[in-house]
C-alpha cells in the first residue's frame, strides 16, 4: 500500500501541478484517500477494467466506485474506452505520463 500511496502522491503532484497532495485532497478522509489510491492502483496495474472487476479487486461497493470513478473522470485521470458492455476504464495518457516521469 505504501507503493500505491507514493504513486498517488506522484500523480497528484505532477498531474495537478501542486507541491503537496494534501492541497487537492483537503477535507477528504484518510479512508476515502485509501480507497481512491486502491482504485488508481488497479487502473495502473490492470487497465481496461470494468466496475465489477474493480469491485472484486478492491472490496469497495459499486455505488462508491461509481462516485470515485466519476471524480477521476472529471479530473481527466481515467477514461472509458470501448462499447458500454465490453469496454473498460483506463488511465489517461496524461495521467500515465505523470506517473512514469
Amino acid at each position: 500500500m505504501i507503493y500505491a500511496r507514493r504513486k498517488f502522491v506522484t500523480l497528484c503532484q505532477k498531474h495537478f501541478k501542486v507541491k503537496k497532495c494534501e492541497d487537492i485532497t483537503k477535507g477528504i478522509t484518510t479512508d476515502v484517500k485509501n480507497k481512491i489510491t486502491k482504485i488508481l492502483l488497479v487502473f495502473y496495474r490492470e487497465g481496461g477494467v470494468r466496475t465489477v472487476d474493480i469491485e472484486e479487486l478492491t472490496d469497495i461497493p459499486a455505488k462508491s466506485l461509481e462516485r470515485y470513478i466519476k471524480q477521476l473522470k472529471d479530473a481527466d485521470i481515467v477514461e472509458f474506452k470501448g462499447a458500454n458492455r465490453t469496454g473498460g476504464y483506463y488511465l489517461t495518457e496524461k495521467a500515465k505520463n505523470s506517473i512514469s516521469k
